[in-house]
């Protein structure tokens, strides 16, 4: 039974609680578009906002905004912003969904950019779900003050898809009136194309054009293989590809998106070489565990157990306490894609988070046949008690029943290592998450990898725990992702697996 508040006071307490992120974003942003101006009614705005509808909250942002902003001058600069609301902007980083942290970094930006600028709103996936034709142009380039782009933002929900290519070939149109004029498009998206449609085709279209329009992207939350399926938007325009791993990453890099084209550069800074080895790739599948349950035409669940996996919030939930892997015949929940994987070379990749319990977590990608069969790639945790504790990426061939395989470990100990359980634990659990887990097939030779988003060098680009290869002439055809524990500590591990993607090199 829901319990009502008692008086009109804990209304608006409760009213306010829901609203304090914004009322906070509108209250710091009247003080940057102020510009010096004395602005006394700060804290009277907080306490009306408590009272306020999220819409009614940022519209009364974007009005004072728009009454205090400069005087718009004769512009050369054009901005066109395309916002990602597809449904995986619904998962949550840092305890909040991705659309809200987007939506007040987006805000920050708008209303901090030069009045001389001249920008247009265009969003995918904010009407309709599985619908890759929901792209609508909210604002065209010029047609109201910027402060005013700050409205559509109230509201907003993430639902549908993520049609990339056919959203820049649209958003590009806008640009031909602006011929010669400093052009761009900010694409700020946390997934990949979803449509059918080819990015890096997309690229070359605009290219083509003739009008000078360069594509920024802000890639939130992406990981090195979703980065470098959509990063020919950027490069073949003569754009940049910002990372955004969190809310105030995502903030200075839609900054920077904006403040390269908002100031005349005779030669644009050398792009950063973040990822020098990484090639153009392609993506083939992609799963988000959207939905309340997997869906049939893709998975198969071996050794079924719906009391210890569930889908939820975006992410496929998992509690296991049994051991062995893929080589236990018993092992429950052994997620089996349905789908063939590609004759070539590929790619699959999970990402996932673990709340580390035991210290005997570890969570599998495999191509599996049978408990004799299989080359399995593994994430493991592992305490030894009264030796080297460590994490490490393992990768398994079981040819008829033989072994053979490779590790490459992280976080060693040495002597005693931890004194515990509990405190080997803690020190997995305060490496930042999430964990990224990859099955490389090249040629006939594969190789496993992972890294903890907390795992960085000095220079801060990922660690990669990354093993030999080893070789297989004829090996399963079918992808598995299952988690177990290393070994039998007691106690149950929970996983939360993200996403799962296939990719395979552009042609």
């Amino acid at each position: 039974m829901r319990r009502e508040s008692s008086s009109g006071d804990n209304v608006a307490n409760v009213q306010a609680k829901k609203l304090s992120p914004w009322i906070e974003v509108g209250t710091s942003l009247l003080a940057v578009i102020s510009k010096g101006c004395k602005v006394t009614f700060a804290r009277s705005m907080r306490g009306v906002s408590m009272l306020l509808s999220l819409r009614a909250t940022v519209a009364v942002a974007a009005l004072f905004a728009s009454v205090l902003a400069p005087t718009a001058h004769a512009a050369d600069t054009n901005v066109l912003f395309i916002f990602d609301a597809s449904g995986s902007m619904k998962k949550e980083i840092e305890g909040k969904p991705r659309i809200d942290v987007a939506i007040g970094a987006f805000v920050k930006t708008v209303l901090a950019m030069p009045q001389s600028t001249r920008t247009g709103l265009m969003m995918f996936g904010a009407r309709r779900s599985k619908d890759c034709s929901d792209i609508e142009m909210i604002s065209p380039i010029g047609a109201q003050d910027t402060n005013m782009l700050v409205l559509p933002m109230a509201g907003l929900q993430a639902k549908g898809e993520t049609p990339i290519a056919e959203a820049i070939r649209q958003g590009s149109e806008s640009f031909k009136e602006f011929q010669g004029a400093n052009n761009s498009i900010v694409l700020l998206t946390d997934g990949i194309e979803e449509c059918g449609g080819d990015p890096c085709a997309a690229a070359e279209a605009v290219k083509s054009m003739g009008i000078d329009l360069k594509v920024n992207i802000v890639g939130f939350t992406l990981d090195p293989s979703q980065r470098a399926a959509i990063e020919c938007l950027a490069s073949t325009t003569g754009g940049t590809y910002y990372d955004a791993a969190n809310a105030d990453a995502l903030t200075e890099s839609l900054a920077q998106a904006t403040e390269t084209e908002a100031v005349a550069q005779p030669e644009p800074p050398p792009a950063e070489p973040a990822l020098p080895a990484v090639k153009p790739r392609k993506v083939i599948f992609t799963e988000e565990f959207e939905g309340t349950d997997l869906s049939p035409e893709n998975w198969e669940v071996v050794n079924q157990n719906t009391d210890s996996y569930i889908v939820e919030k975006g992410n496929l939930m998992t509690i296991s306490a049994a051991t062995g892997g893929l080589a236990n015949a018993e092992l429950a929940n052994v997620f089996k894609l349905k789908q063939a994987l590609p004759e070539g070379d590929y790619t699959v990749t999970a990402k996932f988070k673990i709340e580390f319990a035991t210290g005997t977590e570890s969570v599998t990608l495999g191509l599996f046949e049978d408990k004799d069969n299989f080359i399995a790639a593994s994430l493991n945790a592992w305490y030894a008690r009264y030796g080297e504790d460590w994490l490490e990426t393992d990768l398994t061939k079981m040819s008829k029943g033989e072994a053979t395989g490779f590790k490459a470990k992280s976080m060693v100990t040495s002597g005693t290592g931890y004194a515990d359980a509990p405190s080997y634990v803690a020190a997995v659990n305060a490496i930042e998450q999430p964990i990224t887990l990859k099955l490389v097939k090249e040629g006939r030779e594969f190789r496993a990898a992972a890294n903890f988003a907390g795992q960085k060098d000095d220079k801060g680009e990922p660690v990669w725990m990354t093993t030999e290869p080893i070789s297989s002439l004829r090996p399963p055809s079918a992808l598995v992702l299952t988690t177990s524990q290393s070994a039998s500590e007691g106690g149950e591990s929970t996983f939360f697996i993200d996403s799962i993607t296939i990719d395979v090199p552009a042609e």
